[in-house]
Order: structure tokens, then C-alpha cells, then sequence
């Protein structure tokens, strides 16, 4: 499921989540099937992280959406031997990140300001430097983006090609054969006591993505409190 279906119950299905699932199916098979670069602990976690869709009030975690926008998790070579699975994916995440940045209003003004002078009255006359400086600009990139992603034929058109061109990469291993890695959540965790981020100690359950989840105090056992006097509590 796409990071804006997860966010957005009420949210309309479209040609664009379906084709951002793609890439989620990518990700979760070349992770759980292919030899990567990664420790059995740092691989575990990254499809976690990714696919961590924890619900409140129905609503479900922007962890997939934070995974795009960052675009921190495939900066060097994860799967072994494949650098084409690599760039495919890096340039997906690329690609359905344009949904979930943000561009600063300082950062919109200033792209704007710059292309109404230099692109649109001497768009004939500019250099390929600054030609090439425009293009990797985020805000525009982000924009050429949107683009085709509001457009449902060229969104279709633009996956299947990039798609289609890796897949024609002389670069794929010809013996690779899936092996299911281990994911380690599917080892038992416990219950630990610890301290949450309040003043007063609680019970937590540490989750295999290494987040705490408040449990219930345990029965007939009183929660000790720093706070034994007024006076305490202004020391707090």
C-alpha cells in the first residue's frame, strides 16, 4: 500500500499507488531474497522501518513516506552484485519521493525568482552549465515530477519504461538464486521494565523496530512516584 493510502483512509485509490506499490514489492523482495551488504540486525530493521504501518485512530505511520523523502536508506550499494537492482530502486525512490518533499516557501521563491530571470527572457542564450544547474535543482525537480505523476498515462508510461530499461542491464547476476534471509522480529523479544520518556517509571514492551509500547502496570503493584510533597514537585 502506498505511504498517502496509509496516511489517508478516506483517500481515493489511484494509478499512483499502485505503482508506488511497485516499488515497495521491489524493496521487500530484493531485501528478503537477495544477499545484501547489510548485518542481519541493520537489514531487519530497514524493512521494519519501511514497512511499519502502526495505526492510531485508523490511521496509519508515515514511515514509508519519511523512507521516500529521506532517500538516505540506498545511497550506497545494498544488494550484492547488483548495482542494477540498486539503481533501479534509488531511482523509484526518487521518482515517488516527489508525493511526500517538501519545498520551503524561501526555497520556492528564490527558484522562482531565478527562472522568471534568467530562463524565461534568455532561455536561447543559456549555457549548459546553468542549463544542467536548473534541472538538478530540487524545487524543479520536484515540479517536472508532479508533473507526470498528476498525469496518469505519463505516470504509467515513465514506471513501465524505467522498469523495462534495468531489466534490458546487462549487469544481472546470472546464477542468482533467492535465499530467504533472516529477519530477526521473527526471534522472541521480551518485556522489559524501563523508563519512558515521563517522570514516573512504566512497564514498556520493546518492539523488534525498537520502539516502546506502554504496557498496563503490573497487577496489585504500586507505581512509585518521585513526587512525595509539594515541594517535590517544584523541584521537578
Amino acid at each position: 500500500m502506498s505511504a498517502h493510502l496509509i496516511a489517508n483512509k478516506d483517500a481515493l485509490h489511484s494509478i499512483e499507488d499502485d505503482l508506488e506499490l511497485s516499488l515497495y514489492i521491489t524493496v521487500w523482495t530484493g531485501l528478503k531474497y537477495s544477499k545484501t551488504t547489510l548485518t542481519d540486525s541493520a537489514r531487519s530493521l530497514l524493512i521494519t522501518q519501511i514497512f511499519d504501518s502502526d495505526e492510531v485512530l485508523d490511521i496509519g505511520g508515515s514511515s514509508k513516506s519519511r523512507f521516500l523523502a529521506a532517500q538516505t536508506d540506498f545511497v550506497s550499494e545494498v544488494f550484492v552484485g547488483c548495482n542494477t537492482l540498486d539503481t533501479l530502486i534509488k531511482e523509484l525512490i526518487e521518482f515517488f519521493s516527489h508525493r511526500y518533499s517538501v519545498v520551503a516557501s524561501r526555497e520556492q521563491q528564490a527558484f522562482n525568482n531565478f527562472q522568471d530571470k534568467y530562463v524565461l527572457n534568455s532561455a536561447e542564450n543559456m549555457d549548459d552549465t546553468l542549463k544542467e544547474l536548473i534541472m538538478s535543482n530540487h524545487v524543479y525537480r520536484k515540479e517536472e515530477g508532479m508533473k507526470i505523476m498528476n498525469s496518469p498515462d505519463k505516470i504509467h508510461d515513465h514506471i513501465i519504461e524505467n522498469y523495462n530499461l534495468h531489466l534490458k542491464d546487462p549487469g544481472w547476476p546470472s546464477d542468482d538464486v533467492a535465499v530467504e534471509q533472516e529477519v530477526l522480529w521473527d526471534k522472541q523479544y521480551k518485556i522489559w521494565p524501563a523508563y519512558t520518556k515521563s517522570q514516573l517509571p512504566c512497564r514498556v514492551e520493546l518492539m523488534p523496530n525498537g520502539k516502546r509500547r506502554r504496557l498496563e502496570p503490573l497487577p496489585d503493584v504500586e507505581t512509585p512516584s518521585p513526587v512525595t510533597s509539594l515541594a517535590g514537585l517544584a523541584t521537578l
